[in-house]
């Protein structure tokens, strides 16, 4: 049986529920890797004094660096900073690093995979796009030896809902997405990243680059969200035999150029 210690940065929502699936998992994945996965390290500034792993968690990533035993690190902070220095320290440190960062992928992700390369260590990113659906390691694995001309879908659960319940329910944009809201499927304090399909336009961004082999700057994908989708809009859709959805499309070239887009559009009911 192998023994690999990680470590997780940041033990919010998403931290630490990845030390609840290792607790509540281990015996299985222990079973089916045969490797025995546990957490040697959180890093989180916050006082967790009285958690019952208290003596797992640290203030300062150089622990995390310096830490001969860590073989693999979980960032799971979100947004560009800290959690670029941290994921760039620990891959310069020669420690592997899991990240289901969209924004931080779609920004610097070429230069991390470039420092992943040049230190011998993995920058994995799968949960970036699709969750649970391999559509990485599908393009990077099954798909390696063809080349991919087009990639267009929904990308974002958040928009699909909500046009969705506009769709069957009658409800306007704003009820739509105030039973989002509560169902908790959009932020409450600010669902901006998924209705003005920013979300949207970083996964297409990432999976383009991948298509591509070049990096999709952000900034020249143009990008349109769903408040301005109105019921009459999903009326006229249904009366033509379709709906409306947000699509994230990109096209690459023969020389590995890509050009990207991120809009409510048009679907057929045969598309679907």
């Amino acid at each position: 049986m192998v023994s690999t210690k990680i470590a997780i940065i940041g033990f919010e929502k998403i931290g630490s529920a990845v030390l609840e699936s290792l607790e509540i998992n281990g015996d299985y994945l222990r079973e089916k890797t045969g490797t025995d996965i546990e957490v040697g390290a959180i890093l989180d500034i916050r006082d967790f004094s009285a958690h019952p792993k208290k003596h797992l968690f640290l203030n300062g990533i150089d622990d995390i660096v310096g830490n001969a035993e860590i073989f693999c690190v979980v960032e799971t902070i979100g947004g560009i900073e800290p959690a670029y220095s941290f994921v760039k320290k620990c891959l310069n440190a020669r420690k592997h690093v899991i990240t289901a960062n969209k924004e931080l992928i779609a920004t610097h992700g070429s230069e991390l995979l470039l420092e992943a390369q040049k230190n011998g260590v993995n920058l994995m990113f799968e949960a970036s796009v699709g969750g649970a659906a391999p559509v990485i390691n599908t393009m990077t694995g099954a798909l390696a030896a063809n080349r991919i001309e087009k990639i267009e879908g929904i990308l974002n659960g958040t928009t699909n809902f909500i046009l969705s319940r506009m769709y069957s329910g009658g409800l306007t944009f704003e009820e739509a997405l105030d039973e989002a809201v509560k169902r908790g499927y959009a932020e409450p304090q600010d669902p901006s990243e998924d209705i003005d399909g920013i979300d949207a336009k970083r996964k297409i961004a990432i999976l383009a680059s991948i298509a591509s082999g070049r990096y999709l700057n952000l900034d020249f994908i143009p990008t349109r969200g769903i408040s301005s989708v109105t019921k009459t809009d999903l009326l006229l859709a249904k009366m033509s035999n379709g709906t409306i959805k947000l699509i994230a499309s990109a096209e690459i070239d023969d020389d590995g150029g890509s050009v990207a887009s991120v809009s409510p559009m048009f679907v057929s009911n045969e598309d679907e």
